[in-house]
């Protein structure tokens, strides 16, 4: 791929994810959602015989969203690689700015940071 293509790429992905309004992740592929279970606990959590369980769901939440973030930051990689490579620049822009508005400041910074290492490969 010409060097400058990929520097295209890489600089509007990186505008994107760095300007664009920050807004919620969400986790939508999975068996419950953890919605749901936050839900849940907030209502144990109401209850003082029940702390014990509502932290326990918390922590769930937790622990879930740590594990499908690790699994999202590697799609996000193979799929930025894919487009670079596959010459697709321009629809490569168009799907991470359109992403970049959905995703939360911390999530921008965290994809930014996975994206740039690109350049390095």
């Amino acid at each position: 791929m010409d060097p400058s293509r990929k520097s295209y790429f890489l600089a509007v992905v990186a505008a994107g994810l760095l300007c664009s309004p920050a807004a919620a992740f969400s986790e939508e592929s999975s068996p419950r959602p953890l919605k749901e279970i936050f839900d849940d606990a907030e209502q144990l959590a109401a209850d003082p015989q029940k702390h014990d369980e509502a932290a326990a769901r918390y922590r769930s939440v937790v622990a879930r969203h740590r594990d499908n973030e690790q699994w999202y930051r590697a799609a996000l990689r193979r799929l930025a690689q894919s487009y670079a490579e596959s010459g697709q620049i321009e629809e490569g822009a168009s799907f991470f700015i359109k992403l970049a508005v959905e995703e939360s400041t911390t999530e921008k910074e965290k994809i930014l940071g996975e994206i740039l290492t690109l350049t390095v490969a």
